[in-house]
């Protein structure tokens, strides 16, 4: 199983501040079925790129020590979490944040209300430099609530989703673990991940197979084995064709 979405690295961001606490969530992530990791800290400043860079590469050297060392089944792959703004127009180089030097980029849209035409801007100028974009808890964002069919608009124009497992569970409150399931149901869901931050906060437990027990378990494998998968290799995904039905 694949976690293709974690804040597992260790003083980055707001995930773990230590080395030892990066070490308990790859033990809990191993014994609750995870054997491949994606590091993708934050990146809110796209004009730091080369300095965010050189720390993720310094960090991830630490922590593939440390499973090495401890023995721990994980392989761990280099990747981001993307904050889009304007400053995406002027940042030079954006595949460099991309997941394991494929075409896919983990990216997470602005909170606030945000025009519709701007969100087109951002998702075409990714798609103008070659790489695909896989929006971070679409769940999350108040727009999508109000109109699911911007969603499938945006995945109709090259966009991908990723919905949280914390969010499925209603950890995130009702109107998330209500869209996210309309996500996962309308086949607009193409990852599930645990988007963990430590132990305590939203943890990569959440991603256990017992407590998502209403997912198919093809879809399970769909969005957990074969569609990381084929990230990593670097592989066209295909999305499901359902209808919208919210």
């Amino acid at each position: 199983m694949t976690d293709i979405h974690c804040h597992i690295l260790h003083d980055m961001d707001d995930g773990p501040k230590r080395l030892e606490e990066a070490v308990e969530l790859l033990y809990m992530a191993q014994k609750h079925g995870i054997d491949k990791i994606v590091l993708t800290p934050h990146i809110h400043h796209l004009c730091q790129i080369e300095r965010f860079l050189e720390k993720r590469a310094r960090q991830m050297e630490e922590l593939n020590r440390a499973v090495r060392c401890y023995g721990i089944a994980l392989r761990l792959f280099p990747g981001a979490e993307v904050k889009l703004s304007d400053d995406m127009f002027y940042a030079e180089n954006l595949y460099r944040l991309s997941i394991h030097e494929s075409k896919y980029i983990l990216v997470e849209f602005p909170y606030e209300n945000i025009a519709p035409k701007r969100l087109i801007r951002y998702v075409d100028e990714l798609l103008f430099q070659g790489l695909v974009p896989i929006v971070a808890h679409p769940e999350r964002y108040a727009y999508f609530r109000r109109d699911i069919g911007l969603a499938q608009f945006l995945m109709e124009r090259g966009v991908l989703y990723q919905i949280n497992a914390a969010s499925l569970q209603g950890m995130e409150g009702k109107a998330e673990r209500k869209l996210s399931w309309n996500f996962i149901r309308n086949g607009l869901a193409s990852f599930l991940a645990s988007d963990a931050h430590s132990v305590a906060y939203r943890p990569n437990s959440v991603l256990d197979r017992g407590a998502l027990r209403e997912i198919e378990f093809d879809q399970f494998q769909r969005l957990l084995e074969e569609n990381p998968g084929r990230v990593l290799r670097d592989q066209s995904i295909e999305r499901e064709e359902r209808l919208i039905s919210v």
